[in-house]
């Protein structure tokens, strides 16, 4: 779950679903795909590469702020669910990227429906690299996936 348009109408999606059939809802945040390492390469005119790194106050702080946005997006989506008395239950991740977590716990927990959003809200240059949450999911996750656009 983030903050992308495609994010809330999967969410709306699974409130439906949770509706008619009274299924069980487990939505999550990951704070990884945020993830800044603590030093970061630098090219310059002396030699190739020279490293700056993060100090680790401003580090902490960056990742502290990183979890707060989680648990307000995770907040929001609590409200929308109580809008409709409806229970969900959130998990804010921080250990695990997105797609990584999401076939872990399919497989751990037995899940048989991953809904999730089309595009998230991360770089494009991101996503070329290193693809988008759903490709992954669609590919690797060993149960049924919807993906809303």
């Amino acid at each position: 779950m983030d903050s992308s348009d495609d994010a809330q109408r999967a969410a709306q999606k699974a409130i439906e679903f949770k509706k008619q059939w009274g299924t069980e809802v487990i939505a999550f945040h990951s704070t990884e795909h945020h993830f800044i390492p603590q030093e970061i390469p630098l090219s310059s005119q002396i030699s190739n590469f020279t490293h700056y790194s993060i100090p680790p106050s401003a580090y902490n702080e960056i990742e502290k702020a990183y979890k707060e946005h989680g648990k307000e997006i995770l907040e929001k989506l609590k409200e929308n669910f109580a809008k409709e008395e409806l229970e969900v239950e959130t998990r804010l991740i921080s250990l695990k990227r997105p797609a990584q977590y999401i076939i872990e716990i399919v497989e751990k927990e037995n899940i048989d429906l991953v809904i999730l959003g089309c595009k998230g809200a991360h770089s494009k240059l991101k996503e070329v690299f290193i693809g988008s949450v759903a490709q992954s999911v669609v590919n690797k996750a060993p149960c049924d996936v919807l993906v809303v656009r």
